[in-house]
């Protein structure tokens, strides 16, 4: 079976399926040659499983499209996309509106600049109005374009958001600040800092199991 190897001065052996499906495997300095093959024999069962999905995985994102009446995201909502007569796309709270005839990559900067925009509206919004709630003060705020973090919080307290954000629902939206809030008081996920994020949204548990299936659905989504 074909790998790429990667030595390091970890402690123990590990394997991951890159997105287009190619394994790489993360070996401790020294090791045999004969112990990573008894490693990779062992886990061929889940090295295909794995292999399978992340290439079926990534032919979903390269094949991703958008074409006048499919729906976008917004909010945790669907709204249709409609033509527009104009060179531009917009969204007005009903409708996202698109030029006719132009591929997914030739929108997609546009497209991302737009949601951006709705996301730097609607999360500042919410981490002004749940500081107050919380007593609490990030150093700053930030859009960002993260790939795999939902939010994160630097040790002075600036906290960023990736604009993906936007694409889920309102309680998941506010779990989130609240999450990144809570982290400005406790840089750790220790009791202390799950107390403060059950006191202040009681459903948290439930919108991390949205993220989760947020983050499936964006995975097969060309947006990167």
């Amino acid at each position: 079976m074909d790998y790429i190897l990667k030595i390091s001065d970890r402690k123990t052996l590990a394997l991951c399926v890159l997105k287009d499906g190619t394994l790489e495997v993360r070996a401790p300095k020294n090791l045999p040659e004969s112990a990573i093959s008894d490693f990779i024999n062992k886990k061929k069962d889940w090295i295909l499983k794995n292999t399978e999905k992340m290439k079926e995985r990534e032919a979903k994102k390269i094949g991703f499209s958008l074409n006048i009446g499919d729906f976008l995201l917004y909010k945790g909502n669907e709204y249709e996309i409609l033509h527009s007569d104009k060179m531009m796309v917009s969204f007005d709270c009903n409708n996202f509106y698109m030029p006719e005839g132009v591929s997914f990559e030739g929108l997609k900067p546009a497209l991302i600049k737009l949601y951006k925009k709705l996301a730097r509206e609607e999360i500042f919004k919410k981490v002004e109005y749940y500081s107050k709630m919380m007593n609490l003060r990030p150093g700053s705020v930030k859009i960002n374009s993260a790939k795999t973090r939902w939010g994160s919080c630097s040790g002075k307290n600036s906290l960023n958001f990736s604009w993906k954000l936007i694409f889920a629902d309102e309680d998941t939206i506010n779990y989130v600040v609240v999450h990144e809030l809570a982290h400005t008081k406790e840089h750790n996920h220790s009791p202390e800092f799950w107390e403060i994020v059950e006191r202040f949204f009681h459903d948290y548990k439930e919108c991390r199991e949205r993220l989760k299936l947020l983050q499936e659905k964006l995975a097969v989504e060309n947006w990167d």
